[in-house]
């Protein structure tokens, strides 16, 4: 990985608060499971505007700060 990406991506997370909610739901009784409830944090993607994981919320921010350049660069 190159260094100064990574530092990039930092400085574009560093200050980043996630909207996030918590869903309960209930784990299908198969296998090893006994269809207990489960505790699943979603995290909001500004960018495709639908609650997901972290990482993928973080990739919606970089995205979204990175769209102005990239449709500058395509000119």
């Amino acid at each position: 990985m190159k260094p100064e990406l990574l530092d990039l991506i930092k400085e574009f997370t560093k200050d980043v608060v996630l909207k996030t909610k918590v869903q309960t739901f209930t784990a299908p009784n198969h296998g090893s499971s006994c269809g207990e409830d489960v505790e699943l944090t979603l995290y909001w993607n500004e960018y495709k505007i639908e609650w997901t994981s972290k990482e993928s919320a973080l990739e919606g921010i970089i995205l979204k700060q990175l769209r102005p350049y990239i449709r500058e660069a395509v000119k």
